[in-house]
């Protein structure tokens, strides 16, 4: 038998994960705001206020992660 025995802390994993999943959410979508904001300035429409930094926070806040194992 062997002597290593492995342990998960199953809140630390899922706060771990619903961190990462937020994170990479705000990342796509700032990039997506990002480009979309280039593309308005390169087709030199009217000007938009940059107020989408402003709106991402919000988006990301009302993310929320099923536990794990409520997916199926």
């Amino acid at each position: 038998m062997s002597d290593k025995i492995i342990q998960l802390n199953e809140d630390l994993i899922k706060h771990d994960l619903k961190d990462l999943v937020r994170n990479s959410v705000e990342e796509t979508l700032n990039a997506l705001l990002d480009k979309e904001a280039d593309e308005l300035v390169n087709a030199k429409s009217m000007s938009v206020p940059l107020i989408v930094r402003d709106i991402v926070p919000v988006i990301i806040s009302g993310i929320s992660i099923l536990p794990l194992g409520k997916w199926s």
